[in-house]
């Protein structure tokens, strides 16, 4: 669903309206529709049922479109998350992918994780 505002006008001001024919279609149809609103210029992205908006570069095609909509079905909690010891075995590698993961919960997109060199970095991303 798009929401197209004049280039003069910032993309935003048709959230709001957006939200509302989100609304209408999900009592009509049962399922909520992924949300685009833009001003010519500028495009965001806004699937209200996972996450907050976001800029994007385009629009997505249908199979992009079909992936976010299956992502909402997929999803499972993060909070008893198994760790194997095999990839990462270190104690502050496994508080750093529960951190990750409490992040995620929380709708954060990005995580950034610093350690020294040398400290399982790339084992720590590989578990994530």
């Amino acid at each position: 669903m798009v929401e197209a505002k004049r280039t003069s006008t910032d993309p935003s001001k048709g959230k709001q309206q957006e939200k509302l024919y989100a609304d209408c279609l999900e009592r009509r149809y049962g399922q909520r529709p992924v949300i685009f609103y833009t001003n010519g210029f500028e495009i965001y992205l806004w699937d209200d049922v996972s996450y907050p908006a976001r800029k994007v570069s385009g629009f997505y095609n249908q199979e992009e479109l079909s992936l976010l909509m299956d992502r909402r079905t997929l999803m499972r909690p993060l909070q008893n998350v198994v760790i194997s010891d095999q990839i990462t075995n270190l104690y502050y590698q496994k508080d750093a992918i529960l951190a990750v993961c409490e992040a995620l919960e929380k709708k954060q997109r990005k995580s950034l994780l610093v350690v020294a060199t040398g400290t399982g970095k790339t084992c720590t991303a590989i578990s994530i």
